[in-house]
């Protein structure tokens, strides 16, 4: 059930991204790389906060724990949109 909805969540996060992208004209295709070199943040979803604009590139997933008597592990997982 949590990969079923962490699944749902990435799936969900892609579709956002990919929903935001802005339309290149198909002549303008070729330089669209080279246009966005060094600029890979473009591809972060938006998030419209009270007083600004900011662009979540990465955030934690679920996170797992494993505790007992002795001590304990743990297990987080990120989502990212850009290298990083």
């Amino acid at each position: 059930m949590r990969t079923l909805c962490m699944l749902i969540l990435l799936f969900s996060a892609a579709a956002l991204a990919q929903a935001a992208q802005p339309y290149v004209p198909p002549q303008l295709e070729p330089w669209k790389q080279w246009v966005l070199e060094g600029h890979a943040e473009v591809a972060c979803p938006v998030q419209q906060g009270k007083h600004q604009r900011q662009r979540l590139c990465q955030w934690p997933g679920t996170l797992h724990l494993e505790l007992d008597d002795h001590g304990g592990r743990f297990n987080l997982q990120w989502w990212s949109a850009s290298p990083g």
